[in-house]
């Protein structure tokens, strides 16, 4: 039975990109400064085509933070 597992195994290559981007409303106004944005992208490739690597995943990230203080702060967001 391991045996026939290992036959069936395949090797698949692929990538994960992304980029990322926050910052705050700070210059809206500085009653704003405690309040950040965040927005992230990842692209995932995979190589498990005849043809290439193929397009697989394309996830996007949005969040809205606000600093209680120094050390701590909220957020909200999707995926």
């Amino acid at each position: 039975m391991g045996a026939a597992n290992a036959d069936s195994t395949q090797n698949v290559f692929g990538t994960w990109n992304w980029i990322t981007l926050s910052g705050d409303f700070g210059a809206l106004s500085s009653d704003f400064k405690k309040y950040h944005w965040l927005l992230m992208e990842q692209v995932r490739t995979r190589d498990d085509s005849s043809k290439g690597t193929r397009f697989s995943e394309n996830l996007i990230w949005a969040q809205l933070g606000y600093d209680i203080h120094r050390y701590a702060s909220i957020w909200i967001g999707n995926k």
